[in-house]
C-alpha cells in the first residue's frame, strides 16, 4: 500500500478540508524535449495565463479533435493521412531522430 503522502485522493475525499498535503488523482508524465521547446511552450502557457500542463492538455484536446483528411500519396497512389499544415514533413531523417532514445 502506498503511503499517506502519495496515496490518490478519491473524489469523496476531495470534498473533505483536511489539512496537510492532498494528492489529486492525477498522472504525471516525462518527455525529452529541447530546452528552446521548453522555453517556447512556457512562455505560451504563461502569455495565456494558463498552467504547462494545462496548456499540453488543451493542444492536446484540440489536435485530438481533428479528423485527418484521407488523400493519396503522390507517387505510389495509396491512400494517405493528410498532415496538419503546421507539421513538418515526415522524413527518414526526422524517424531516425525520433527513434534514437528508444531502448
Amino acid at each position: 500500500m502506498a503511503p499517506d503522502c502519495i496515496r490518490h485522493a478519491s473524489n469523496r475525499d476531495l470534498d473533505k478540508i483536511t489539512p496537510g498535503i492532498t494528492v489529486l488523482p492525477m498522472t504525471t508524465m516525462t518527455f525529452k524535449i529541447e530546452d528552446e521547446e521548453a522555453a517556447e511552450i512556457r512562455e505560451y502557457a504563461k502569455s495565456l495565463g494558463i498552467t504547462v500542463s494545462e496548456y499540453l492538455r488543451t493542444r492536446v484536446r484540440v489536435a485530438s479533435a481533428t479528423v485527418p483528411r484521407t488523400v493519396t500519396a503522390k507517387y505510389s497512389g495509396a491512400p494517405v493521412f493528410e498532415g496538419h499544415p503546421s507539421y513538418l514533413p515526415l522524413t527518414n531523417e526526422s524517424v531516425k531522430e525520433m527513434l534514437s532514445d528508444f531502448p
